[in-house]
Order: structure tokens, then C-alpha cells, then sequence
């Protein structure tokens, strides 16, 4: 709230967050050089056009709203860490369809322009449907040319910083590489223990030591698309974790290596996805979660599932198991073990046969075993669903 009109061209090496909002800039204004800015805020000003944006090659956050800008500014498209972008209330009719590439940029906000191409309900139904209809208008082979670059592996200070304040780290769509131990360990150390909701998918992990320790409230886990081979034995007891998704990793059995052999492990677990890795069973202690809903392996090496639950128990609490696209040839009575379950899908494995008690399985509705080579069972009946195989058997 001053009077500027204009704006100083020094090097600022070391801001920030730089706020200019309500003063009077006017015209093209050239953004003075500022390598480690995270926050550039120009809104309530006359601004018609902004040069220099590509400088900045750290801000998340870029405030632009209430000026009097015809389109948005191109330097934006080059910021590869950009979170926020608020344009509204400008006279931009029509926005670029390459923000819907960028994989950072989770706020958009475009109402109050003149944009005829858009429809409301387009500008008002969230980033994904708003990026999902720019992606749509852009040239032929523009989305492959697109190179989104990585965000700075070794300068996690605003993403731990919004982790800190929100509760909530999702880093998968920042390319980082969290590989290197100085770096992982920078990212753990930073983080309070109320941070709760960690995605770090594709981010070429190989271990999540230290995580557990770090944050005990721990309540979803998903470590997708990485190179992780095993599991560090502490994430067996965060009483917290209720969802944990582990998918297109290197994981081999068993999972966990020295753990407790009596007591109940991730108490608050419901939902476990471990599809795509390169198990040879199931992890046995599964069984001792007493409050696992669903649980997905597909798209392994599991032979067996015998070992899931030990002789005389069971896991009254699941609904869903997942083991399609494995080595499985024969079945355990899996309806004494887990009374409850209502979908099992078994497609694509090595099962000849099918007992015939699961024509009496109450709960069980969705059964899937297309894909096996059956004896008796005749494909037809498999292409009716699961009533039709239930009535067989």
C-alpha cells in the first residue's frame, strides 16, 4: 500500500517473498532478478505485462490478480516450481494452453477475465478439469516437446515449510530425486511430527529410513514409482498409517525382516496396494492388522497365499484382496479365514480349480477369474460373473 509506479531493478540475491501489492505500477514492468524468491505478489496495480518472470526459477506462489493484463505473462510457462497462479479480475482473454502441462501448478485462478473459450463451469470446477481442457487445445506434439524440468533436489526449505503448515507433503509432481542420503535426511529433518499425509511417489527413493521416527501420527504413506527393495522394520508400528500404497517399486519378500512376533501391527491400517513389485508371497503380517479393509498385490511373483493367515485365525475385517496377474495354483479355504471379503480378484494366475464352497459364500460378491486355466469351469459361465459362477460351484 504506497505509491510505487515503478519498480527498482537491483538484485535482490537473497528475497523471498516480495509483496507489491495496491501501489501504482503501471504499463510492462520488468521483475528485477531474484533467483531465490518464492512469493511475488503485483495484484491490486495497473499492470499490463510483466517481464523477467523466468528469473525467478523458484516461485511457487505468483499473485497477479486485479491488474489490467491482456494475457498472462509468457515467462510464466518457465516457471517449473509454480503452485499458485491467481490472474483474476484482469482483461486476459484466453489462457495458454501449456499450463496444463505443468505439473506443479495446483492453483489456478482465472475468474472475472473475459475469456469467451472457457465456460464458467470449466474456470470454477478445480485445476484438474481447468488443465485437462487446456491440454486438450494444445498443438500436435506440443505435449511431447514439453520438458518440465526438475525442481532443485537440495532447496526443500518451501515445500517443508507448506508440509509444516498444512499437515500434507506431495511430492510427486516435482521430479525431485530424494536419492542422495544428505538429501533425504534434509527433507526428514525438516519435517514436524504433525505432518500426517506424505506422498513421495517418483521420487527415486531406495529407503524410507528415518521416516517412521520423524512422524508418528503418520496416517497415508504412498512411496510409488521408486526403487525401493525393502521396508525399514519401524513402519510396522506407527499406530496411525490407515492407507500405505507401495505400487511399481522393487519390494521382495518378506517385506519386513526382524519384527515382533506377538501383538497387533499397524493397528489403524485399512488399505495396503503393493501391485507391481517382486514379491513371491504375501507379507504374513498382514494378518495381525486388525482393521485391514483391501488389500491389492497385483502384478507380482506370488505362488502362494497359504501364509497370509496362520492356522486358526482370522481377518474378519477385509473386503478387498487384489492378487490378479501372479503365480498362483492353488487356493486355501479362503472363506474360513476371511468370512467377510466381498470382492476377490484372482485374474490372470495358474488356478485349476475352485472350491466349491465359495458357491456358498454369503459376503462374497465380486468374484474375477477370467484369465486361468480352469478345469470344469467353462468360460462361459466365467463371462456371466460371479452369480453364474457361484451357482456352479
Amino acid at each position: 500500500r504506497n505509491r510505487l509506479s515503478t519498480l527498482p531493478q537491483a538484485h535482490l540475491a537473497q528475497c523471498k517473498v516480495l509483496e507489491l501489492s495496491q501501489n501504482k505500477l503501471t504499463g510492462i514492468i520488468v521483475v528485477p532478478a531474484a533467483p531465490m524468491l518464492d512469493t511475488l505478489s503485483l495484484a491490486f496495480n495497473q499492470i499490463q505485462g510483466a517481464e523477467g518472470l523466468e528469473q525467478c526459477e523458484r516461485l511457487t506462489v505468483l499473485l497477479l490478480h486485479n491488474n489490467r493484463l491482456r494475457t498472462v505473462p509468457e515467462g510464466v510457462i518457465a516457471l517449473r516450481r509454480l503452485v499458485t497462479l491467481d490472474v483474476q479480475n484482469n482483461e486476459i482473454s484466453m489462457l495458454p494452453p501449456e499450463l496444463g502441462l505443468m505439473g506443479t501448478l495446483t492453483r489456478i485462478s482465472a475468474e472475472g477475465n473475459p475469456m469467451r473459450s472457457i465456460r464458467p463451469e470449466v474456470l470454477r470446477g478445480g485445476v484438474q478439469k481447468l488443465k485437462k481442457y487446456l491440454c486438450e487445445r494444445l498443438p500436435p506434439g506440443a505435449a511431447e516437446a514439453y520438458e518440465p524440468g526438475s525442481a532443485p533436489a537440495d532447496d526443500l526449505f518451501p515445500l517443508v515449510r507448506e508440509a509444516n503448515a498444512t499437515g500434507h507433503l506431495e511430492l510427486a509432481p516435482f521430479g525431485l530425486d530424494l536419492s542422495p542420503a544428505s538429501v533425504w535426511s534434509s527433507l526428514v529433518s525438516g519435517m514436524q511430527d504433525t505432518v500426517s499425509v506424505v506422498d513421495l511417489s517418483r521420487c527415486k527413493l531406495a529407503s524410507l529410513d528415518g521416516l517412521a521416527q520423524q512422524l508418528p501420527g503418520l496416517v497415508s504413506l504412498k512411496a510409488n514409482d521408486n526403487r525401493l527393495s525393502a521396508l525399514p522394520d519401524d513402519l510396522c508400528y506407527l499406530r496411525s498409517l490407515q492407507e500405505l500404497e507401495l505400487t511399481l517399486n522393487h519390494l521382495t519378500s518378506p517385506l519386513w525382516r526382524r519384527v515382533e512376533t506377538q501383538g497387533d501391527l499397524l493397528p489403524s491400517l485399512r488399505r495396503i496396494d503393493l501391485s507391481s513389485n517382486q514379491l513371491s508371497s504375501l507379507p504374513g503380517l498382514l494378518s495381525r492388522c486388525p482393521q485391514l479393509y483391501e488389500i491389492r498385490a497385483g502384478v507380482n511373483r506370488i505362488t502362494s497365499i497359504d501364509n497370509i493367515i496362520p492356522e486358526g485365525a482370522a481377518l474378519h475385517s477385509l473386503r478387498v484382496l487384489d492378487l490378479q496377474d501372479n503365480q498362483i495354483s492353488e487356493l486355501p479355504p479362503l472363506q474360513e479365514c476371511t468370512p467377510n471379503l466381498q470382492t476377490l480378484v484372482l485374474r490372470n494366475n495358474s488356478i485349476t480349480a475352485v472350491p466349491p464352497l465359495w458357491g456358498v459364500w454369503d459376503s462374497l460378491t465380486s468374484l474375477v477369474l477370467a484369465g486361468n486355466p480352469l478345469r470344469g469351469l467353462r468360460l462361459n459361465i466365467i463371462d456371466q460373473g460371479t452369480v453364474a459362477i457361484k451357482r456352479y460351484l
